[in-house]
């Protein structure tokens, strides 16, 4: 087992947990109550606040949020989290949000791809093998399926679940839900 590596311009907490073979580049920030799987590759300038829970080999690329406080209003400060399985890829500027609770926490599944500036907000599931292509945008408490595609720009309204291997057209706004199996353009 290989150790974390850590570059010294980097900010890890004592409080955080990182696994065998974790690389984490420079001026990184993890916080407290962190968890990160063994061979993850965590990018230059990249923040990984409080409370998430991260599988092995997932790669954070530059200046991707992952953790921050939900943007709902009602949010009381609690205890909530941020689950990520393994095998992901989430590119530059990438943000997710905590949950607003701490008994559903936002969810990220495996093998899933976020490309540059997509945004999984608060309370979110994401399943298996889903593609966020650049820009995506999923509102508070959205359910994507397995192996969903969301084209770029694609903007998803708070409470609207889309189906397994749906494929949604680049700038479409997703007000309803969308059953499996579906293009929806």
């Amino acid at each position: 087992m290989r150790p974390a590596q850590i570059h010294p311009t980097a900010i890890v907490s004592t409080g955080a947990h990182l696994g065998d073979g974790v690389v984490v580049g420079p001026y990184v920030i993890i916080d407290d109550d962190v968890t990160i799987g063994s061979k993850s590759v965590i990018g230059p300038h990249a923040v990984i606040h409080r409370y998430v829970r991260m599988g092995e080999r997932n790669h954070i690329h530059a200046h991707a949020v992952i953790g921050d406080l939900p943007q709902d209003l009602s949010f009381e400060g609690t205890e909530s989290w941020v689950e990520i399985g393994d095998q992901n890829t989430f590119r530059e500027g990438v943000t997710i949000h905590r949950a607003m609770t701490p008994d559903s926490p936002t969810r990220i599944g495996s093998n899933c791809l976020l490309m540059a500036y997509a945004h999984v907000a608060h309370d979110c599931h994401v399943g298996d093998e889903v593609v966020l292509t650049n820009n995506t945008c999923l509102g508070g408490h959205v359910e994507i399926g397995d192996s969903a595609m969301l084209g770029g720009g694609v903007v998803v309204h708070q409470f609207v679940r889309v189906g397994s291997c749906v494929m949604v057209a680049g700038f479409v706004a997703v007000r309803k839900d969308v059953l499996p199996f579906c293009l929806l353009a």
